[in-house]
């Protein structure tokens, strides 16, 4: 069973597409699913994420934010 990961971005952010390939590498060594939501798309996520993004999401609860501990979503995934 893989552990949903959502990654809040927006277009032109470079640090979210830092974000993104990291973990695409996660992926493929844990059975996550990763869902990108772009939170330019809906005033209550820019207003929410607008100063953390990227931000991450394991299992429905936000993690991390810029910068990106990946260590913590690792170690949530794996414990999940």
């Amino acid at each position: 069973m893989s552990t949903v990961v959502t990654l809040y971005t927006r277009k032109g952010c470079h640090l979210c597409d830092e974000a993104a390939i990291e973990l695409q590498a996660l992926g493929s060594e844990l059975p996550i699913e990763v869902q990108a939501v772009d939170i330019d798309t809906d005033p209550t996520m820019r207003i929410q994420f607008n100063d953390i993004v990227p931000a991450i999401s394991v299992g429905g609860s936000v993690v991390t934010g810029a910068p990106i501990n990946f260590e913590l979503v690792r170690n949530l995934i794996t414990a999940g």
